[in-house]
């Protein structure tokens, strides 16, 4: 290191680099360091009761995924929760009142006109305490999609509300934006920290719908389709799906629990009349909607298959990424790499200076 310079990460403080005419025998003046740890004593932290908008299962000030295959009925499910929360109503499996509140739903799928007004007709949703975000409105008049980095106006939002007490992202994927690799752990947590911060500060419950993976995985938590970090970052997470026995039977089941006890399966029902709830299910868990039979017999490598061609269907993927991945859903690197050699995966070179790649066969056909 030349004369006066200091690494970035060393502990001792910065100093100025001399000026040619600097006494020789004299040290260089410190420089304050620009950054600096902060931290508080645990003492002076005041413990906290977390409170619920569905007791143990959606809390206030954290984020919650409601995740499930498609038809299954997911936006038709946090509308209903949100019909709850506009009258004030109990939700099933739940005996605390609460006063009616406003709920915002930025929806990327379903048009207001013909899909979330109807629908929320048939719950009965007072249609005055909901605010669909339709964009964001630039100097140029033109409205752009609501997405991750909008958190400033989304807060501004919150502040002109009477009483916000629910915010649903339907699906998170979209709204996280196409700027942000939905695999890669680093950016879908940089991506939703604004949101997880504002929720703290707002204490709004914050509900992001999305999809499973299509690939098997070894739990439930792990086939929310992207990255681990969804799964991780949430602090509950409830899983939509149909009775592997019966189809016409669906249930809402909770399969992560980080702030309450683990809580019943609901049952419910879709048809002409809307959505209705049928109560506390006693036969089925995320495990079973998630189609983890028990007697199931499937080999850890077939499921290593499916797991390297559903990462690779839309294109080439760090290798690096799709190890730490399979290390979450459970799949062991030697059990991956079999499965690569059996499905004729390649591996390529990202550029000059990126890392290696793994990509399907070109004819989409495995090695024989």
């Amino acid at each position: 290191m030349g004369r006066g310079v200091t690494v970035a990460a060393s502990p001792e403080p910065a100093w100025i680099v001399p000026a040619p005419d600097h006494p020789p025998n004299e040290p260089p003046a410190r420089v304050a360091q620009a950054h600096s740890l902060a931290t508080r004593s645990l003492a002076d932290v005041t413990a906290q009761e977390v409170d619920f908008l569905w007791t143990g299962r959606i809390p206030y000030g954290k984020l919650t995924v409601i995740a499930g295959d498609p038809d299954v009925g997911k936006s038709y499910l946090s509308m209903a929760i949100a019909a709850a929360v506009t009258l004030g109503a109990r939700l099933p499996d739940d005996d605390r009142d609460r006063p009616p509140a406003d709920v915002l739903i930025a929806s990327y799928e379903d048009d207001a006109e013909d899909t979330l007004r109807p629908r929320a007709d048939r719950l009965g949703v007072d249609p005055s305490r909901v605010t669909i975000i339709e964009g964001t409105t630039g100097p140029d008049g033109k409205i752009r999609p609501f997405c991750a980095a909008d958190v400033d106006l989304l807060a501004a939002e919150l502040d002109r509300l009477n009483n916000p007490r629910l915010l649903i992202i339907d699906p998170v994927a979209a709204w996280v934006g196409g700027g942000v690799d939905t695999y890669r752990d680093n950016e879908v947590r940089a991506a939703l920290e604004g949101m997880r911060r504002l929720a703290a500060e707002r204490d709004i419950a914050v509900v992001l719908v999305m999809h499973l993976r299509k690939s098997a995985a070894s739990n439930a938590l792990a086939r929310l389709s992207g990255s681990g970090a969804y799964g991780q970052l949430v602090r509950s997470a409830l899983l939509a799906g149909r009775d592997p026995d019966d189809d016409s039977r669906c249930a809402l089941a909770h399969i992560k629990h980080n702030l309450s006890a683990k809580q019943s399966t609901i049952g419910y029902r879709i048809d002409h009349l809307g959505l209705t709830w049928t109560g506390v299910v006693r036969d089925l868990d995320g495990e079973r909607l998630a189609g983890h039979d028990p007697d199931d017999q499937r080999s850890a490598l077939g499921e290593a298959e499916e797991f390297l061609a559903s990462m690779l269907d839309a294109g080439p993927r760090s290798a690096g990424d799709i190890l730490t991945d399979a290390n979450r859903a459970g799949i062991a690197e030697k059990t991956l790499r079999r499965a690569r050699k059996l499905l004729g995966v390649t591996s390529s070179k990202a550029g000059f200076a990126g890392g290696w790649q793994w990509s399907l066969p070109e004819d989409g056909q495995g090695a024989p």
